[in-house]
Parts: C-alpha cells; sequence; structure tokens
C-alpha cells in the first residue's frame, strides 16, 4: 500500500530527479517506510513511489519494480490478496520469483497473461507499467475504485498521474486552479463528481474504476472498460437459506485472505453491523490456522472504536458488547479538543476534496492505530450500497413497490424504513414516508444539501451554471479515445428494480466515501482493507433478487442472517442507524468557533465568487446568537468551510 506518482512528456524536455521526486514526496504520508524514484533511458518518462511496506518489508520489494529481463517497469498502491495461489499457478508455468511480495506477482501475470490477469486478482489496485519495447505506458484501477487514480494531461505536452489530487500542487509545469463548475456540483451534489472521473479542479480527473489506460509517446491515449459488474453476476442458490450459507461461506474466505501480512491487523470497530461483521468473520478466519492461509499475520486481535463521549453519534457501548462477545482486545479512541481547528485544517488539506463532515475522526482513528503498531486496518465499507442500508435507498424501494401494486412487501419496507429511526422520530418519519408516495420521483440522497440553504448560499450565475449542467454529465477528455461503455453504463442495462443500487454502488455514494477512507487511513500510514468489496461478495449479493437483501423488517437482511451465528441478537438485528459522523453540533458550539467565525468573517470568503459569503456569514452569526446549532445544519455549512480550504487565498 503505497502512493504512486508519475510524469510521461511527449516533448524533447528532460524530466529532472528533483520534479519527480517533488512530486512524489508530496504523497509521504501514504508511505512513510520508504520512496523510490526512476527515469527510463530517455528522461522522457519518471515513476515515484512511497512505501508503506505491508507485504515482504526487504528492499527487494521496494519500487518501482523491474522485470527480470527489465523490459516492463511498474509502480503499484493496492495489495493482491490471491497473490499466494497466483504465484504458484505461475511457478507451475515456469515463472521464477526472487521476493516475498505480491508486487512481483502481479508483475509476472501481467507479463504472462496480459490483460487478462486482471480477472485473476482478488484485491484492490491503481499501477503503472511501462513497456521498453512498445513504449507505452498502461494505467489501470480496480473493479470498484477502492485505490485511487488521478491524471492530468498539462498543455498538451505532458501526462501525470498521482494518488492524490494534493500531489498535483507540486508538479512543475502545471498551475493547479478549481473548476468553478464542478466546485459548486460538489457543493450541491458532492456525490456526484468521483463516481464521473472528475474532481474540483480544472484538468484533472481519475481513471474510472474497471478501466485501463494506455499513453503513448505520441500523446494518444486510449481508454478501455475492462470490468462490468453486471456481466459477471453468478448464478445463486435457490433458496434464501442457501445464500446466507453461501454468503457466509464467502465473507469468512474474504477475511482470510485479507488476514495476509508481514504486519500486524487490526478491525475498525463502530459498533454497527457491517464493521462488526467483519471482526466476526475475521475471528472465524484468523482462528483456524490452516495452511491455506499462507502469511496470515501474527497480530490481528484488536480493534479500534471512536468514542464520543455524551454524543448521539457515540455507539461505543455496542463496539464493547462485540468484542467482549467475541474475546477480542477494543481501544477506545477518544476525541481530543486539543488543537482541534489546526488539526481539522490539516486533514483538509491533505483530504483535498468537499464533503458533509471532517475526515478528521476517521484519520484519528487511524493515527492511534499507527501509534500502536498497527499497519492495516480491517473496515466494513460497501454494505449498505449494495444492501439498501440507507434510509433513501428504502424509501425509493418502497414507492416502487407501492407504484407496482405489491402492498404487502410496501407495508414491510414501510416499518423497515421507520425502524431506522429513533423512537421518538418514528412516527414523523411514517408521515414523511406516506406524504412521499404523492410525489412522482425518487426521494433526493439526504446527504445532498438542502435546496433553500444552497439557494440563499449560491450567486444566481452559479445556479444557472449548476442547472446547464445537470442531465448531461461531463463526457472524456476530447483529447481521449475510448473503447468503453459509456462512463455510467448501469443507468442503460441495469434491471430496473435494481438500478438505485448499482449507481449507489458504482456511481454516487460509494466512489467518494471510498475516497474519503482512502484519505482518512493513509494520511496516516494505515492500509485499509475492505472484505465485504471482495468481487465475489459484490457479485454475489447483486445476483441476489431485493427481498433477500430488504425484507423481514430490515435493510442488509441476508449479512444480518449469514453473521447472526457469531455476534450478540442486538447487535445484529439492531435497526437504528447512526452513521460514522464527527459530532459537528458539540464541535461548533465551542471549540470550533473562534475559527468559523474567522474563516466566514475573512475578505477572502466574503468575496469569493462561488457562493455568497454574506448570505453564509448572516447564517452563522444568527446560529450563535441562537446557541441552536444542530448536526444538519453544520453538515450543510461543512462543505464551504472545506471548499475554501481547496482555493488559493489572496
Amino acid at each position: 500500500m503505497c502512493g504512486i506518482a508519475g510524469i510521461f512528456r511527449w516533448d524533447n524536455q528532460n524530466i529532472s530527479e528533483e520534479s519527480i521526486t517533488r512530486f512524489t514526496d508530496s504523497m509521504a504520508h501514504r508511505g512513510p517506510d520508504g520512496k523510490g524514484i526512476w527515469r527510463n533511458e530517455e528522461y522522457s518518462l519518471a515513476f515515484g513511489h512511497r512505501r508503506l511496506s505491508i507485504l515482504d518489508l526487504t528492499p527487494a520489494a521496494a519500487q518501482p519494480f523491474h522485470s527480470h529481463n527489465n523490459r516492463y517497469t511498474l509502480t503499484y498502491n493496492g495489495e493482491i490478496f490471491n497473490f499466494a495461489e497466483l504465484k504458484s499457478e505461475l511457478i507451475q508455468k515456469g515463472c521464477s520469483f526472487h521476493t516475498n511480495s505480491d508486487t512481483e506477482v502481479l508483475l509476472n501475470a501481467w507479463i504472462h497473461w496480459g490483460k487478462d490477469c486482471l480477472y485473476k486478482f482478488n484485491g484492490m489496485w491503481a499501477f503503472a507499467i511501462w513497456d521498453k519495447e512498445t513504449k507505452n505506458l498502461t494505467l489501470c484501477r480496480d473493479r470498484f475504485g477502492i485505490k485511487p487514480l488521478y491524471y492530468c494531461i498539462a498543455s498538451g505536452k505532458q501526462f501525470a498521474f498521482a494518488s492524490e489530487t494534493y500531489a498535483f500542487k507540486f508538479l512543475d509545469g502545471f498551475q493547479r486552479e478549481a473548476d468553478p463548475i464542478n466546485l459548486n456540483i460538489a457543493l450541491q451534489q458532492m456525490f456526484a463528481l468521483e463516481g464521473r472521473g472528475l474532481t474540483p479542479f480544472k484538468n484533472v480527473s481519475s481513471l474510472p474504476p474497471g478501466h485501463l489506460m494506455t499513453v503513448s509517446t505520441t500523446g494518444n491515449i486510449l481508454l478501455t472498460r475492462w470490468w462490468d459488474t453486471l456481466e459477471h453476476l453468478p448464478e445463486v442458490p435457490s433458496s434464501y437459506e442457501e445464500c446466507v450459507l453461501k454468503l457466509r461461506e464467502l465473507l469468512e474466505d474474504a477475511c482470510r485472505i485479507r488476514l495476509r501480512s508481514d504486519v500486524p491487523i487490526a478491525t475498525a470497530l463502530s459498533g454497527g453491523v457491517d464493521s462488526s461483521a467483519v471482526y466476526a468473520m475475521t475471528y472465524q478466519a484468523g482462528q483456524k490456522q490452516n495452511q491455506s492461509n499462507l502469511r496470515q499475520a501474527i497480530d490481528w486481535q484488536h480493534a479500534y472504536t471512536a468514542s464520543f463521549p455524551g454524543a448521539l453519534t457515540d455507539e461505543t457501548e455496542y463496539a464493547r458488547k462485540v468484542s467482549n462477545h467475541i474475546g477480542g482486545k477494543l481501544i477506545e479512541v477518544h476525541q481530543s479538543f486539543q488543537s482541534l481547528a489546526d488539526r481539522l485544517i490539516q486533514d483538509m488539506r491533505i483530504f483535498d476534496s468537499i464533503y458533509l463532515s471532517p475526515v478528521t475522526v476517521a484519520s484519528d482513528l487511524y493515527k492511534t492505530m499507527y501509534s500502536d503498531g498497527i499497519r492495516v486496518s480491517l473496515d466494513g465499507h460497501g454494505v449498505d450500497e449494495m444492501t439498501y442500508g440507507y434510509g433513501h435507498s428504502v424509501k425509493d424501494a418502497w414507492l416502487e413497490e407501492m407504484r407496482a401494486g405489491n402492498t404487502a412487501y410496501a407495508s414491510d419496507l414501510e416499518n423497515t424504513f421507520v425502524q431506522l429511526f429513533p423512537p421518538a422520530l418514528q412516527d414523523q418519519m411514517r408521515e414523511s414516508l406516506l406524504q412521499s408516495s404523492l410525489i412522482n420521483s425518487p426521494s433526493p440522497n439526504p446527504k445532498s444539501f438542502s435546496k433553500n440553504l444552497y439557494n440563499r448560499f449560491v450567486p444566481d450565475s452559479v445556479k444557472e451554471i449548476y442547472q446547464s449542467w445537470r442531465g448531461s454529465p461531463k463526457a472524456p477528455k476530447p483529447w481521449i479515445k475510448s473503447q468503453s461503455h459509456k462512463l455510467n453504463p448501469f443507468i442503460t442495462h441495469t434491471p430496473e428494480r435494481e438500478k438505485s443500487q448499482y449507481l449507489e454502488f458504482h456511481e454516487s455514494t460509494l466512489p467518494t466515501l471510498l475516497r474519503n477512507f482512502d484519505r482518512a487511513s493513509m494520511m496516516a500510514g494505515i492500509e485499509s482493507r475492505m472484505p465485504f468489496m471482495d468481487y465475489r461478495i459484490v457479485c454475489f449479493l447483486f445476483a441476489l433478487p431485493r427481498e433477500y437483501k430488504l425484507g423481514n423488517g430490515y435493510t442488509k437482511r441476508i449479512i444480518r442472517d449469514a453473521i447472526q451465528p457469531y455476534l450478540p441478537a442486538d447487535i445484529v438485528y439492531r435497526t437504528w442507524k447512526v452513521g460514522f459522523n464527527a459530532p459537528l453540533n458539540d464541535w461548533f458550539a465551542d471549540p470550533l468557533k473562534p475559527w468559523i467565525l474567522d474563516v466566514v468573517n475573512s475578505h477572502d470568503f466574503l468575496t469569493n465568487e462561488n457562493w455568497n459569503g454574506k448570505a453564509i456569514a448572516n447564517f452563522v452569526h444568527k446560529k450563535y446568537q441562537s446557541q441552536a446549532w444542530g448536526q444538519e445544519e453544520c453538515m450543510q455549512l461543512w462543505p464551504y468551510l472545506s471548499a475554501f480550504e481547496l482555493l488559493p487565498k489572496v
């Protein structure tokens, strides 16, 4: 797990060692264990690598990594979890190995099988390979975009890539600027950019998940889609009970291969269903200690939870219950108010994106892991987006079933939706749900901003730009030829009943959350592994009918039933969804007040053309006068504070 960077020039200018070093070292937080720089003989191509050592800690596994005959050079960020099995297969075919790393397995697999090796990989990756013979640079990203890869083309003379948008601030010959359209799209719908390969910056894009990009010495760029989930859906067992057993088997094996490590591993445990499932199944896999689990980490029993005593978002009691039931070792990370604003600013600058809340809660958790000697975290991401874990997903499913006349199932979904909320709010939410049946369109994602606040905070000229963009997402850059589907393929050939979940997983919510947790974990030097993102589980869940995932009064129905033997019932079948968010209303009320007032009263903020600074400042002052900050209002303001950090100051 690392940070990768590269520069490819198409003119006669040499790439200096200082240039690629500066570009790469901007991501030193991603790879605190070492760095490597390589330039080709013509100095027209340079690779950089910041290393976080996880498998084979010796210098032999350092990158950039060269093939035995020096034809191929690789810089790679990620893990191939089934590397041991692939290595055995390649040895049988005559390949030789000189390291114990998955890096060498990846490169030999590419040499032996070409791009077909990608279908054999079970893992997460973003890599670049240079072929000295064909003079082609190939970039690749994993099936679902777990690991990031951003690129830019500067003046048609230089192609560059990196693991983070932050790095492009340090790229020679490139002036990083905010894109006013994308910036305001993110302020209105922050889940709209990442899944479409867009960023808040001009000429900085991300390689879409499941895609290859080939760049030639003449500047020709070819974008090809190599993965589409819908083309890989398996046949599933005929009964629900058999599907539960199959999912349990897949999850245990996904955890088993993700325990492979030469450094200590821990679990990020919130106490919710998803992370508890990962912790429970990790114990099942870890205790079996058999030969098939080659290279299992010795230390994997710890779990870490973020604790917010007295806050509505605190789930510490549930994390304790899970840990006690399993017999693990729980470390509670209490959030400190000390230097909170300074920590938030530092994290925001590396995070370099716009979101509803700061990533500092997660980064503090990972930083504590790192200080304790942990280098890998097992996380529960991906479940909500596949199995109707969000209130708006349940609401949309309910509307569809109501309109289809499936009244019995719709009644089940009505109760399921209501139980996602605290008892005091359930009658109100039921009434809200019933009122929505009069609306002809699906409900908006509640993570989008309030239209009223957006209308107050954003100038009319910006709204016009945003409205002209809606419904017509940006196509690939004109200099890129594409042999892929449209970058949004799931809209056109997804079964109507499952369309919202495909979009949630592949295009909107999940791509953004994957970005968030990659940045939060890697700024702390921690690799985040996600067993539920194992492609076998993803394909299996998308092959199941809706009723298996959403029914009997529960979201994530089959997940809950699969893990039921290993956890307390009140953990497995807890319905109230809290979410992993900072207690912003507590932070805004006191420790962040001086900083927030400084920002919104500053000349740069008040005069910024991307928002109505005076309206925002008035809103903030009224809130402090009434001392009535609510969590939702904080989350409506936070994107503007984070956007402000992206922009250069006068």
